[in-house]
């Protein structure tokens, strides 16, 4: 486990050599409007593969525009939703109306603000995943799209794949994501919903993960040391947890025989899918939802897309996701990344289009 910890930290250093990694001490005076925008990928942290290809993503379109047209930078923010903003507004008013954000939030709380600050700041911005209650795009003159997976669509069909290897018998367990996190809430809302077809399954225990390979790892020493012999499942809310989860499974000899899913898609999620210590993961596309958020961010900043004639409903997209099992795995694993971020091709993104509840979606006329 220390070994894949390395290798996640040296991943980590890359990022961090390749793409600017700001913080900001105080305001500065906005700068005239330039010919190369900036686009700040706002993110929790670095320490999770599915964040890094957000960036990569991000990376990768720009390389697709002319020279000089585009940079980025990442603002971290830890999970702290102050310092999310004030970032946003230091760095807006650093680079003025050259500035363009892609914005994972540090909580679904935090997006009213989010917005609040961009709006402000006239500038341009993508948001993924979370999304305050009654918080829409069209509502807004910058809110140029919201990106989000299928993440109960992805807690119930791992559900299902998990009590599929069983047999549709046995005792499981949940590693959960963290509290107030769309995502992870609505991950486990799927596992919910799956559990109700599924009476031969017992789930004994669920707790929180994290999404964190550490913390997963000690949550399921933790329950190894009394449920060894029963245990028969686990369910993770994302890879980084599965993996933890496999590392304890092999201290008992028990990986592979024990049956894990995870969501996200990573590589070495893949890989154990593969190896067959997992029994699938959901491919959530971090890299192309990186590419493409930071796309509609800037071209709407360069006028090209012109999203408010738009169709309001292809504001809130659902991304394509896919279920990855030992039958597809190697259509996936390590597969080239050759999204066509060009202007032309920004529905290549789009499995679908939101329909909230707490929202009434406008048609175009």
């Amino acid at each position: 486990m220390r070994k894949k910890i390395l290798a996640l930290a040296l991943v980590t250093a890359c990022i961090l050599a390749s793409t600017p990694v700001m913080s900001f001490a105080e305001e500065t005076e906005a700068p005239a409007a330039g010919s190369t925008k900036h686009i700040a990928m706002c993110l929790y942290g670095l320490d999770n593969e599915a964040w890094a290809a957000f960036i990569d993503g991000a990376n990768d379109f720009v390389a697709q525009l002319p020279e000089g047209a585009a940079e980025v930078d990442v603002l971290t923010s830890g999970g702290d939703d102050s310092k999310q903003v004030n970032d946003i507004k230091s760095y807006a008013a650093a680079h003025g109306e050259d500035a363009v954000f892609f914005i994972d939030p540090s909580s679904k709380a935090n997006t009213v603000n989010l917005v609040e600050a961009c709006e402000e700041a006239g500038v341009y911005y993508t948001m993924e995943a979370h999304r305050a209650e009654g918080l829409s795009p069209w509502d807004f003159d910058h809110f140029v799209s919201h990106l989000n997976q299928d993440d109960y669509g992805a807690g119930y069909k791992m559900a299902v794949e998990l009590f599929e290897s069983l047999g549709g018998e046995g005792k499981v367990f949940d590693v959960m994501g963290p509290l107030g996190n769309d995502a992870a809430t609505a991950r486990e809302n799927g596992l919910q919903d799956a559990l109700k077809e599924y009476p031969g399954i017992e789930l004994v225990d669920s707790q929180l993960g994290n999404f964190n390979q550490q913390d997963s790892l000690n949550l399921v020493e933790t329950w190894l040391a009394t449920y060894s012999e029963d245990m028969a499942g686990i369910f993770c809310a994302g890879d980084s947890s599965a993996l933890g989860a496999i590392e304890a499974l092999k201290e008992y000899g028990l990986e592979g025989k024990v049956k894990v899913t995870g969501i996200d898609g990573t590589s070495e999620g893949m890989q154990a899918v593969k190896d067959g210590l997992m029994v699938a993961t959901y491919y959530l596309n971090q890299y192309a939802i990186g590419g493409y958020g930071a796309a509609y961010a800037y071209y709407a900043s360069t006028g090209e897309y012109d999203f408010l004639n738009e169709d309001p409903a292809k504001r809130m997209i659902y991304t394509k996701t896919y279920t990855i099992t030992p039958d597809n795995v190697d259509e996936y694993l390590g597969a080239e990344r050759n999204d066509d971020f060009t202007l032309e091709h920004l529905e290549d993104i789009i499995e679908g289009y939101q329909t909230p509840d707490d929202i009434e979606v406008p048609t175009s006329e």
